[in-house]
């Protein structure tokens, strides 16, 4: 479902997403000879997830996308990422809740998480200091460049 608030957001990632072949060349994949970093992705938003979960992968991720916070944390218990971007507010296992559960199981990946935020909700996003933060929507190029760097390539 699409929440009236978020429909700003949504039709801007999709605009990105439908526009792939008119991108600048930062956000095209580069040659990493097969060896695609792998990237999770959680977002609680179907249609965002699915239009990042693309756009990651045009820009040559492995992506893993799950649809809760909770998904995220069995997902890293059970698998590593070379990066990993979290929505900060998701009902199901949020953002924070993710990010204390890496510092806690998993501190080798502090430095390769990020988070998405929602525009008006960037106090909620303080108890991840130093940590990349992103606006939903924002520019993708920004974004994937420092995914690449979290991942190291």
């Amino acid at each position: 479902t699409v929440r009236p608030r978020e429909t700003g957001e949504i039709v801007r990632v999709v605009i990105a997403t439908a526009g792939r072949a008119l991108r600048p060349a930062e956000l095209e994949a580069p040659d990493w000879g097969g060896d695609r970093p792998t990237l999770l992705l959680a977002d609680d938003d179907p249609m965002l997830l699915a239009a990042m979960a693309d756009l990651l992968r045009d820009a040559g991720f492995a992506v893993t996308a799950v649809d809760s916070g909770n998904a995220a944390m069995a997902t890293l218990d059970r698998q590593e990422f070379d990066a990993i971007l979290v929505e900060w507010g998701m009902a199901s296992g949020s953002g924070a809740q993710v990010f204390q559960w890496v510092v806690t199981f998993r501190p080798w990946l502090v430095d390769r998480t990020a988070f998405l935020i929602e525009r008006g909700a960037e106090r909620e996003a303080t108890e991840a200091p130093g940590r990349p933060t992103f606006w939903k929507g924002a520019d993708a190029g920004e974004l994937i460049a420092a995914l690449r760097k979290l991942a190291g390539r």
